[in-house]
């Protein structure tokens, strides 16, 4: 039995990621549009502006509209808090 593998490419990787626009929630809340990758930020939370397949996660507009900018400020907060909690941006719990 041979170990490892050969990588299969699935889609465009990054390419996919730049044209969902991925922006910081905190900055987004704040009225700032900051790209994530952006080490000058230090951008902990990040979501996609615009949904290109169906495989896009939930964007920032949805979970604002969903949950409303006050409770999602407070999770980006704690989130930002402590790096070491999962967000699960569906239902705004931490695990």
């Amino acid at each position: 039995m041979e170990l490892g593998g050969k990588y299969k490419k699935k889609g465009k990787g990054l390419a996919t990621w730049r044209k969902e626009k991925w922006v910081s929630v905190k900055e987004y809340l704040e009225g700032n549009i900051v790209e994530c990758g952006d080490d000058k930020i230090g951008n902990k939370a990040c979501r996609p502006t615009k949904r290109i397949n169906k495989d896009t996660a939930i964007t920032i507009q949805q979970v604002i509209k969903k949950f409303g900018k006050a409770k999602v400020k407070r999770a980006v907060n704690k989130k930002i808090k402590n790096m070491k909690l999962r967000l699960d941006w569906d239902t705004l719990t931490f695990s």
